[in-house]
């Protein structure tokens, strides 16, 4: 009988170390992340959780972002004006707004880049080189840059998104 007893005792001491390991989520720095009860209340957006350890029940995720610069590349094939084909590489830096991470991920989500800015940036780099000629693309470069930037900024704006360059 004491046996039965020992084996009880292990058996809830497992299952309560496994719980609290499950419990525990590990922000890493240059993120902040917000919790997320998939069988309950959702997103609490009431908190964002800067880098540590934070301690959760098991059944509740933690949702992060990174508030790093990130900078994506996208390959874009354009028309000039004259209608010649140029081939080219433009990036673009951002970053989600911390004050604005919980509006960020129930309006747009953590795919924000592919879902939001990608079709945008693609596109206005597109209609951006149709009005010049290919002539005149290379000397007129950082004024066609500050264009589609400032395209870009605008065609984003109320995302939750900050742009660098």
């Amino acid at each position: 009988m004491p046996e039965m007893k020992k084996l009880r005792i292990y058996t809830a001491a497992g299952i309560l170390f496994i719980g609290v390991l499950g419990g525990c989520s590990v922000i890493k720095p240059g993120q902040q992340a917000m919790k997320n009860n998939y069988w309950g209340n959702g997103l609490k957006t009431d908190r964002i959780y800067e880098d540590g350890v934070v301690w959760h029940w098991p059944w509740v995720g933690m949702i992060d972002y990174s508030l790093q610069w990130q900078t994506y590349r996208e390959n874009v094939a354009i028309l000039t004006k004259d209608e010649l084909h140029i081939n080219l590489s433009v990036s673009v830096t951002l970053r989600p707004i911390q004050k604005e991470l919980p509006q960020l991920e129930l309006e747009v989500g953590r795919d924000y880049y592919t879902s939001i800015v990608k079709p945008q940036l693609i596109s206005i780099t597109r209609n951006v080189f149709a009005g010049y000629k290919y002539s005149i693309i290379s000397p007129q470069s950082p004024m066609i840059e500050d264009e589609i930037y400032h395209r870009l900024v605008k065609s984003v704006n109320g995302k939750h998104l900050e742009f660098d360059n």
